[in-house]
């Protein structure tokens, strides 16, 4: 028993330490990031960018070897999203999918925007040519989360909350980029979606520690 609550001391404060560093970037974004571009979460290649990047890869390649180590296959997706998502962060391939069709198929790229634009969409061309990506990375957390529900696995409140929060990252991110916002409700938008992101990252960064002190308690 004593052992087990130390192991569970020992993973609450691994969480409370990326909770703390996500809020000091918070803060400076609050705080500093109208005077200077540095701390500001909507600009890139600054100390935002680079500290959930480098996140999102530690996290990534953490829960790598939770698998190898526990040969929890279910982690193998999430880790391969999170690898790229920390890539994403410092090229950006997100923003460039849409150039990257334009250039290469021209006419379906006119086709298709066109129809989605007719119908009335209005934000980010990438979310239009990235949409079925999204649909089957909600699909894999929701069963994912069922999955581990299941199993009774303890990291199962941890990996909801981390797919809840990268829905919500989705969702914001095309509200935001809906023209017609007013620059004080931009922020406002802007500011939730990178923070549920940074929290999202996390909350799966919490999951895979609680399943690697799980597999070294030999459970």
């Amino acid at each position: 028993m004593q052992f087990k609550t130390f192991f569970s001391f020992r993973s609450f404060y691994f969480l409370l330490l990326f909770i703390f560093l996500d809020l000091i970037v918070l803060a400076l974004h609050l705080l500093l990031g109208y005077r200077t571009d540095f701390f500001n979460l909507d600009i890139e290649n600054n100390l935002p960018t680079y500290y959930q990047s480098i996140k999102l890869l530690i996290v990534g390649f953490f829960l790598f070897v939770v698998f190898f180590k526990g040969r929890l296959i279910f982690l193998i997706p999430l880790a391969i999203l999170l690898l790229y998502l920390g890539i994403d962060e410092i090229v950006q391939i997100h923003e460039n999918f849409s150039s990257v069709i334009k250039n290469h198929f021209p006419s379906v790229a006119f086709t298709i925007e066109n129809w989605i634009m007719a119908l009335g969409y209005q934000s980010s061309r990438w979310v239009i040519y990235l949409a079925p990506f999204l649909l089957i990375t909600l699909g894999y957390i929701f069963f994912t989360g069922l999955y581990a529900k299941l199993k009774k696995y303890d990291s199962f409140p941890s990996l909801a909350a981390g797919s809840i929060l990268f829905l919500l990252v989705i969702v914001f991110e095309v509200i935001n980029s809906w023209k017609g916002h007013s620059w004080f409700t931009y922020q406002i938008l802007m500011t939730f979606e990178e923070s549920f992101e940074m929290f999202g990252a996390s909350s799966f960064a919490y999951a895979g520690y609680l399943e690697y002190l799980k597999y070294q308690r030999g459970e």
